[in-house]
């Protein structure tokens, strides 16, 4: 796998599924991990999971099927918000 040190990685659909495994697989190897997800609750444990693992993490409730909601998530990212 790539060296992910100093990166920053976003990862949509992280609460659940494919997403969520792709985030456990790659947390922890020195990289700050952005979840997004649609589901608050499922995306907020998964937050709480990370944290008590000392892992770096950031989460946005964003709908990425909504053109309008994605761009604002990712402003507000950028623009560290």
């Amino acid at each position: 796998m790539t060296d992910l040190s100093n990166k920053t990685v976003l990862i949509t659909g992280a609460a659940k599924g494919i997403g969520r495994l792709l985030a456990e697989r790659i947390a922890g190897k020195g990289e700050h991990l952005v979840l997004w997800d649609i589901d608050e609750d499922a995306l907020n444990q998964l937050r709480v999971e990370f944290l008590e693992k000392n892992y770096s993490v950031q989460i946005a409730v964003c709908n990425i099927s909504d053109r309008n909601e994605l761009r604002s998530t990712a402003t507000k990212l950028v623009e560290g918000e």
